[in-house]
């Protein structure tokens, strides 16, 4: 089957400024409601880089899966963090990553653009359209 979703703590949720029964959450992929959050259905793959957070060095060094709570105290790796809709432009989306991408579709999710290089940018934590 599928790998599980990743969700963090405090995974973005907007509601559309386009429908006020529209819902729009964030796990690694995008989920979309049409029924104020009755049902749910996912509107794109995993958005992220798809890393291993095990395989990530710390200091200088790749540690074992023990050395630290990873699993049970920090957040998942490799979700999104920062979700927006266009207020403009109905189906125009926006998302970022906890691991530096921002991806956008303009087609309600049938398509993705993926955004990895800023020049100049170091940090980018919070997309807004």
């Amino acid at each position: 089957g599928e790998p599980p979703l990743r969700w963090n703590w405090d995974s973005p949720l907007i509601i559309s400024p386009h429908s006020h029964t529209r819902l729009y959450f964030g796990a690694n992929k995008l989920f979309r409601s049409d029924d104020r959050g009755n049902t749910w259905k996912p509107i794109s793959g995993d958005l992220t880089r798809q890393i291993d957070r095990n395989k990530l060095p710390v200091m200088g060094k790749i540690w074992g899966p023990d050395a630290v709570a990873k699993n049970q105290s920090t957040s998942f790796y490799g979700n999104l963090v920062a979700l927006a809709e266009s207020p403009k432009k109905e189906n125009l989306i926006y998302v970022g990553t906890d691991d530096g991408l921002i991806q956008v579709t303009s087609d309600s999710g049938a398509s993705w653009t993926k955004y990895d290089k800023f020049p100049g940018v170091t940090k980018i934590s919070n997309p807004i359209c």
